[in-house]
């Protein structure tokens, strides 16, 4: 899968729209249409690195519409940039659970419906942050509220440390 690029799809009513198994380098995710998910729009899982997801739009996720999740191997040099991510039901618009140099930039996120932020970032599942987190000229609309649990509210911009600090650089413009 290393050294792809995946464009111009329309994914509607399956479990998941793209899940990425690590390791795995250099891929581009571009101009796809995810809708009607009852998981992740897409999700960028364990061990990838220079990934770029750009121009794709996410409508009703199961759970978070664009994930970058350090499980297992860190992820790195992740950018998710110019999307829209509308309506995630059951987590976030777009998330990073840990990785390295990650970039989230330009884009929109909307109306998250329970338990989740419009961005988040999140020290967790035993996997932190390190090198330069970016995010930059987003706009979030109508995100954030309280879990079901009631332990913690979630906002528009969420940094989730409750599992370990968040000790490198986060940048947020």
């Amino acid at each position: 899968m290393s050294h792809s690029l995946i464009s111009n799809l329309w994914i509607q009513h399956t479990k998941g729209g793209l899940w990425f198994d690590g390791p795995m380098a250099r891929l581009t995710v571009r101009g796809l249409r995810i809708l009607d998910q009852t998981a992740d729009g897409l999700n960028f899982d364990g061990g990838v690195t220079d990934a770029m997801v750009e121009d794709t739009f996410v409508r009703n996720a199961g759970d978070d519409g664009l994930a970058s999740w350090s499980h297992r191997l860190e992820n790195a040099r992740i950018k998710f940039w110019r999307n829209t991510v509308i309506a995630p039901s059951l987590a976030n618009g777009v998330a990073a659970y840990g990785g390295r140099d990650i970039t989230i930039s330009d884009n929109l996120v909307a109306d998250t419906l329970t338990e989740g932020g419009g961005l988040h970032l999140a020290h967790a599942f035993r996997h932190p942050f390190a090198g330069k987190i970016i995010m930059a000229r987003n706009t979030v609309v109508r995100a954030g509220g309280r879990d079901r649990g009631g332990r913690e509210g979630v906002g528009a911009l969420w940094i989730d440390a409750l599992e370990g600090p968040v000790t490198d650089t986060v940048i947020v413009v």
